[in-house]
């Protein structure tokens, strides 16, 4: 191997690691060099040995002239290449687009690009999942269960969304146990359920408390208020991704803030959850926002989402 592809092998190396500089010196700077004892090693025609820790090479003085050359090129070529990827950097930076502007909202409000679901007087936006106008009752600024009437769905469908949605548990299920207790769901995109449920000093199964992605996910911690107080939830959901033949390609992810309290994140859903709309495509990207009738007086207040792109 000649004494150029060596000096490169070793530049390139001592480069990547970077925790060896080479020094090029004359032959009257060895011996100054060498009054710390240096550990000596012969590799071919050059010699490489330690001054303060750190490893050089000696090279016979014809030789310098040549390494030096190389050494030069070397960093011509480091230079150019950084110069072209702060180019390509500045460029992408400029052809980057600007981020859209949206108007925060104070106290839970819905901001400027929300799609508004629900925010008092009628019920609109949501259908009975059986058909026909939901009947749930309406009460000013909030509605709430009509036991037995059904689940009631948006007749709009979604996909990926950030959901804010505000419920309270009734005080008249105080007293009651476990799954009996203030029950309710949330199901996005009509299959996949975020529980509700009074898990105030209510012990039940930890993957069917408030928060659990039903029989799924546990919630990360119990952030549940008492009944007869308002909570909130917010959630980000990213829908599933389906190939051309039908396969699940990228699963289903939940985030959700409760009482806002991070207590999924980014969890794996698994499939539809239990009770679910079964009438609807399999393989849908989109579908409706439905809340469950389970037979407790849940109300709810202030729902609104926005859509994106996940």
């Amino acid at each position: 191997m000649s004494i150029q592809k060596k000096i490169i092998n070793i530049y390139t190396c001592t480069q990547y690691t970077g925790r060896i500089p080479i020094a090029i010196g004359t032959k009257s700077e060895v011996p100054r060099m060498s009054q710390s004892r240096p550990a000596w090693s012969r590799a071919g025609m050059y010699r490489i040995f330690q001054f303060d820790g750190e490893n050089y090479i000696d090279l016979p003085f014809y030789a310098q002239k040549e390494v030096k050359q190389i050494m030069e090129k070397k960093i011509k070529v480091n230079l150019l290449i950084l110069s072209l990827f702060l180019v390509a950097f500045a460029v992408q930076s400029q052809e980057l687009p600007q981020p859209k502007v949206v108007d925060p909202a104070e106290k839970w409000n819905a901001p400027s690009d929300a799609v508004v679901l629900f925010n008092g007087g009628n019920l609109d936006k949501f259908e009975s999942v059986t058909g026909g106008p939901a009947k749930w009752i309406g009460e000013g600024d909030h509605f709430t269960v009509n036991p037995g009437t059904g689940n009631i769905h948006t007749k709009d469908h979604f996909g990926d969304i950030q959901l804010h949605i505000e419920w309270r548990t009734p005080t008249e299920d105080i007293g009651k146990k476990n799954q009996e207790s203030g029950n309710s769901g949330i199901y996005l995109m009509g299959k996949y359920e975020v529980q509700i449920l009074n898990s105030f000093r209510n012990e039940t199964y930890p993957d069917g408390q408030a928060g659990a992605i039903y029989l799924q996910h546990p919630p990360m911690v119990n952030a549940s208020r008492a009944p007869g107080e308002w909570q909130v939830y917010d959630i980000v959901f990213k829908a599933p991704v389906y190939n051309n033949e039908g396969m699940e390609k990228e699963p289903g992810r939940v985030t959700v803030f409760h009482n806002g309290i991070l207590i999924q994140y980014h969890v794996e859903i698994k499939g539809p959850t239990i009770a679910f709309n079964k009438a609807l495509p399999e393989h849908a990207t989109k579908g409706p926002l439905m809340l469950q009738d389970h037979d407790n007086k849940i109300s709810f207040r202030n729902i609104w989402l926005r859509e994106l792109n996940l």
